[in-house]
């Protein structure tokens, strides 16, 4: 996700490759109840929808890096 900018659920669906539409509904729906994400409906035909990472979900990108490099290194 980008940090500063909007995106909507097309892209992530695109950006993280084979997930399914349930299954990225789902997740954005636990992060946006876990704070790290901001879901902004537009209330327009057709609908228009654009997540944002939080300030929360900002703080968490270095975790998640860390771990992602520790992955590739020992998996």
């Amino acid at each position: 996700m980008h940090q500063n900018e909007g995106i909507r659920f097309n892209q992530l669906q695109r950006d993280t490759n084979g997930i399914t539409n349930v299954m990225l509904n789902r997740c954005l729906k636990e992060l946006t109840q876990d704070g790290f994400v901001l879901r902004k409906d537009f209330h327009s035909v057709p609908p228009h929808v654009e997540y944002y990472l939080t300030k929360q979900g900002k703080s968490f990108i270095k975790i998640m890096e860390t771990m992602n490099d520790w992955g590739e290194n020992n998996l």
